[in-house]
């Protein structure tokens, strides 16, 4: 028997009709063609014989599913009547009683070999893509917008949309899960964004500068929250899509510098507590490097000699002091140990004072860097003065202990 789907044949239609055992009930001339086999021989055949024994089970079961005189299901089926013949098919399957009253699944529908190969094409390319991407080192992430932010309104509005819209990871890989110290067990594309990138003062900054470049930026920071809880200082290179004025995806890299960052306060720290040492030191001091470089002085260099910082930052020390009447045995003026001699040293309104000056080098490992203590000399007199006050606080002390 051939049932009305076979009137189909001259249309470029494949129909196919099975009963719910299986056996084939009917076929039209398209597809006798395509599996290479007369339709008298197609219908002594049961679909087991068409393909394999799981997927004309499944056909069958989804057929009974559909109920009779139902046709809203769309299947994709491989046909392998012969090792050397595959017949990709995209039908339309329907149910509905054949002679007798018994239900029969009807197939209608065309080759579908050219949309098969583009489609496999294309998982082949994602399978790829996806691998790339796991196994990069580089951490890697995608974050989809369900409700798109409108890039038409102002700012502030914008800002709150990228934090308040919803939206969800739709590729993060594992450099971006180590990143975040998010445990083997969880999918880094199953959490919410919002664990992670939260609104702070720094984030709408980075939201800010990414509107002004246009929604195309590279090594912008954010603060952003590890999975434990703890802070990390990210550095985001970022891409979106836009449609229609709309934002419906941003995606990108990111680099961890929360080490960098955390030693890079630890210097500013200590660097603003060796300025605070400098300024409470009543000498002169003046840092040079083995170029004679003035790199800093404190307060009471400016104070004692009139120069200001400014004016002296950067520029040669030989013309505030001598640094070649050290008398130094190795004929260098730099050494590995503290050294002390006097010199005259030059005042910004050019007089000159004699200091007596002691210098030692930076305790670093490349001894690069200088310091200088000048203390200028107290007059003869002075000197005298003092040397005979020293001797009789002696003699007084000796009285008292007899």
């Amino acid at each position: 028997m051939v049932d009305a789907a076979t009137d189909l044949a001259d249309d470029g239609l494949f129909c196919l009709s099975v009963d719910l055992t299986g056996s084939i009930v009917s076929c039209n001339p398209a597809l006798a063609s395509a599996v290479g086999l007369p339709i008298e021989s197609l219908t002594s055949l049961s679909l087991w014989d068409l393909m394999d024994r799981d997927s004309a089970q499944q056909l069958l079961d989804r057929g009974l599913k559909l109920g009779i005189d139902k046709r809203n299901c769309t299947v994709r089926l491989q046909l392998t009547p012969s090792a050397d013949r595959i017949v990709r098919l995209v039908a339309h399957m329907s149910t509905r009683r054949g002679n007798g009253g018994s239900p029969v699944l009807c197939l209608t529908g065309f080759d579908d070999t050219e949309n098969f190969r583009h489609l496999s094409k294309l998982e082949y390319a994602t399978e790829m893509l996806n691998g790339f991407t796991d196994a990069s080192t580089e951490a890697m992430w995608c974050i989809e917008y369900t409700e798109a932010v409108d890039l038409t309104l102002g700012e502030q509005e914008i800002i709150r949309q990228v934090f308040e819209n919803e939206c969800h990871w739709s590729m993060c890989n594992r450099a971006m899960a180590a990143i975040y110290n998010l445990p083997a067990d969880l999918d880094f594309n199953r959490q919410r964004v919002s664990l992670y990138f939260r609104r702070n003062p720094t984030n709408e900054a980075f939201v800010r500068q990414l509107i002004d470049s246009r929604f195309h930026i590279d090594s912008a920071p954010s603060v952003d929250v590890r999975h434990d809880g703890s802070m990390a200082y990210i550095e985001n290179s970022v891409r979106c899509h836009i449609e229609d004025g709309k934002m419906v995806r941003m995606w990108g890299t990111v680099r961890d510098t929360t080490e960098f960052r955390v030693a890079h306060n630890r210097l500013a720290q200590r660097e603003r507590e060796v300025r605070d040492v400098l300024s409470a030191i009543p000498d002169a001091v003046l840092v040079i490097n083995k170029a004679q470089q003035v790199l800093a002085v404190n307060p009471a260099f400016e104070s004692s000699f009139g120069w200001r910082a400014d004016t002296v930052l950067g520029k040669s020390a030989s013309t505030i002091v001598n640094l070649e009447s050290n008398g130094a045995d190795d004929h260098r003026w730099f050494g590995l140990a503290e050294r002390r001699w006097s010199a005259d040293v030059t005042k910004m309104d050019g007089a000159s004072v004699a200091c007596e000056i002691r210098m030692a080098p930076f305790p670093d490992d490349e001894l690069s860097r200088y310091v200088l203590c000048l203390r200028p000399a107290k007059p003869a007199t002075e000197a005298l003065s003092t040397s005979r006050l020293s001797r009789g606080r002696r003699a007084r002390s000796r009285a008292r202990l007899r």
